[in-house]
């Protein structure tokens, strides 16, 4: 959340970052929320999508990275660019890292 009146580069980047998820579809989580919100704010909210996978020690294996990285590529084929790798901004689900 940023004070859309004072931070107008914080909140460009939170409008950039909400046409990212737009743009991104079906490789990452839906835009549950964008935009202003009371007091001049602007904000965006994100579905919950799973934990990252640096909290959750199962998914520290060769085969999460491995997936991270497919998703990763798969993004970067759509032209989209995510500008800040980190095994925090990774999320997953057991049931998917072991399928």
């Amino acid at each position: 959340m940023v004070d859309a009146n004072k931070d107008k580069e914080g909140t460009e980047a939170l409008v950039n970052e909400s046409s990212m998820y737009e743009a991104a579809g079906d490789l990452c989580g839906d835009v549950v929320f964008s935009g202003r919100l009371s007091l001049g704010r602007a904000g965006l909210i994100l579905s919950y999508e799973g934990k990252s996978i640096d909290q959750v020690q199962e998914f520290k294996t060769k085969q999460t990275y491995e997936k991270a990285k497919q998703a990763l590529e798969t993004i970067h084929c759509s032209d989209l660019i995510h500008g800040d790798i980190a095994l925090r901004n990774i999320v997953a689900e057991l049931t998917v890292i072991s399928s």
